[in-house]
């Protein structure tokens, strides 16, 4: 299943904060792709949560932060649901 934790979200966070400034399709293609399935979702749901968040935006396909964003992984509504589960 997918993890919540804050030591993985940690991780996470920093693997698309060393991509601010290069392309979404860059990071697909560098930390996606060559993931296993498993590990693919996970990122990929960090990911998400992150944005929904508005942690990272992608403007012009280019990831940027923003860093005036300070909230909870629990304001967003797709980590609640994925807690909630477990």
């Amino acid at each position: 299943g997918l993890k919540t934790d804050r030591n993985t979200f940690e991780k996470a966070f920093g693997l698309i904060s060393g991509f601010v400034g290069n392309t979404a399709e860059e990071f697909e293609k560098r930390v996606i792709v060559p993931l296993s399935r498993e590990k693919r979702r996970q990122i990929l749901f960090c990911a998400a949560v992150f944005f929904e968040l508005g942690f990272f935006v992608v403007k012009s396909g280019i990831i940027t932060r923003d860093r005036s964003v300070k909230k909870p992984l629990t304001d967003s509504a797709l980590y609640r649901k994925v807690e909630s589960a477990q």
